[in-house]
């Protein structure tokens, strides 16, 4: 089918949404439409048509929004027709927003190699989101394609940069001086944060040293800031200012929302493990959240920024959170279990981090906490998630030479008693066991859970595990 055949097809479902809408059939077509399957050209059909309210019209938004068959886009012309669904002023602001989205899942999941979409919308789009007039809901959604959508290095995609800048700033080159809506605000400074550009970092650190700031817009800044502190390689462009004011949300953590300590934390770690010296301060902070706080949610944080630091001289603190969030009543607590994993993790990026420069005691002290986690003769017993993460972690014990003091062989013991006690529908964990038992052995066995087994019982004869 040629597209001027599609372009026909589509004439026709012009014409009989026209009628089908002067009937007032369309309401129900609404309930109907994954039943009744219409062709993409009937959707293209019902945008074009303002006589279709707005709930089918929205219907036909979200499928044409999900489809993938580039031909199919290009002959019916759909990403041209949600735009001027997009741009069509007056229109129901909800159903704009609607089309803005569909253009954004459009462009990721069926022309990410060409920029097909985003060549044909990144224009209108600048100017629509430039523009203090225009719909905030279409706004606040256009910020949020460019977040996922930009690619700086291109004119356009620039453009829109420098916009989402101007927007985040509240600057004159918002359009808006001193008066873009929090919403508004805040999707741009997601964006910044999202994008791993540069630039970004002064722009937050901008908004993050206004005066009265917005508590939500604060707490959306020091995110994005971790987002894109994440993404960086050099940190240079973060102000003394900036740097202060994350500390004083640490100082202040009783006072600070959950959310926004979390986010800070991260940050700081992503400084700290960047050249940024703040170890003794977030180090302290970090043990006193470790020992004193009973936000699950927070501790796992201040886990994981240890982890991004790699400083093993909170090991003690590391476990005496294990032991805190380990009920021998409830071991499979949720909130304590993602705490305990994060530990696991935390410590597998503190064994590569003493690769680097071994420290023999802190080596040891790390392994024997992976070792401890997949013992089940342990006594705390692990739950197969926390397992699972030290099973993997135990891995970078082969980053020391083999004659080393740190010893590989309990690893091993534990790994295989473990493998032995595991259930077949446990495969996730029996199968990460035996990768890092490959590992630490240099065995050719792979999968094979009997061979494994078989080796290590013939090697150790004199001391085989009970089955």
């Amino acid at each position: 089918m040629s597209y001027e055949t599609l372009g026909r097809s589509a004439a026709w479902a012009c014409l009989l949404a026209s009628l089908g809408c002067a009937l007032h059939v369309c309401s129900s077509w609404a309930v109907a439409a994954e039943e009744n399957k219409l062709a993409p050209a009937e959707h293209v059909a019902r945008l074009r048509n303002k006589a279709c309210r707005p709930q089918v019209m929205s219907v036909s938004v979200q499928v044409l929004g999900d489809l993938t068959d580039t031909w199919q886009i290009r002959g019916l012309q759909i990403a041209e027709a949600l735009l001027e669904t997009a741009l069509r002023k007056g229109e129901d602001a909800h159903l704009r927003a609607d089309a803005v989205r569909a253009l954004g899942r459009l462009q990721s999941r069926a022309f990410p190699p060409d920029e097909f979409v985003k060549n044909l919308s990144i224009g209108p789009f600048i100017k629509a989101l430039q523009d203090p007039k225009e719909e905030l809901k279409v706004r606040a959604e256009i910020a949020k394609v460019f977040r996922h959508g930009l690619k700086l290095g291109n004119p356009s995609d620039n453009e829109a940069f420098e916009v989402l800048v101007g927007l985040a700033e509240d600057s004159e080159a918002a359009g808006a001086s001193r008066a873009v809506p929090l919403k508004l605000r805040m999707e741009a400074v997601g964006a910044l944060g999202a994008l791993g550009s540069a630039r970004g970092l002064k722009a937050l650190s901008n908004v993050l040293n206004f005066r009265d700031l917005d508590p939500l817009l604060k707490e959306m800044t020091v995110v994005a800031l971790a987002d894109l502190l994440a993404q960086l390689d050099d940190v240079k462009g973060v102000e003394h200012g900036t740097l202060k004011k994350l500390l004083d949300v640490l100082e202040l953590r009783e006072k600070a929302p959950l959310e926004v300590r979390i986010a800070t934390l991260k940050a700081l770690a992503q400084l700290q493990s960047k050249g940024m010296r703040l170890q003794d301060t977030l180090v302290q902070t970090i043990r006193i959240i470790l020992q004193e706080s009973d936000e699950a949610a927070l501790v796992s944080a201040a886990v994981e920024a240890l982890g991004v630091i790699g400083d093993a001289a909170c090991l003690d603190a590391l476990a005496k959170a294990l032991r805190d969030t380990y009920s021998k009543e409830r071991p499979e607590l949720g909130s304590d279990v993602t705490v305990r994993a994060e530990i696991m993790a935390t410590l597998g990026y503190m064994l590569r981090g003493q690769a680097r420069k071994p420290q023999p005691e802190a080596v040891k002290r790390i392994a024997e906490l992976l070792v401890r986690a997949v013992d089940l003769q342990a006594e705390r017993p692990e739950v197969p998630e926390v397992a699972l993460a030290a099973a993997f972690n135990l891995r970078y014990l082969d980053l020391f030479p083999k004659d080393a003091e740190i010893s590989r062989e309990s690893a091993v013991e534990k790994l295989v008693q473990r493998l032995r006690q595991t259930k077949e529908q446990e495969s996730i964990l029996r199968k990460t066991i035996m990768q890092t038992l490959e590992c630490l052995t240099e065995m050719p066995f792979d999968e094979n859970a009997a061979r494994w087994v078989a080796w290590y019982d013939a090697k150790h004869k004199e001391r085989v595990l009970p089955k």
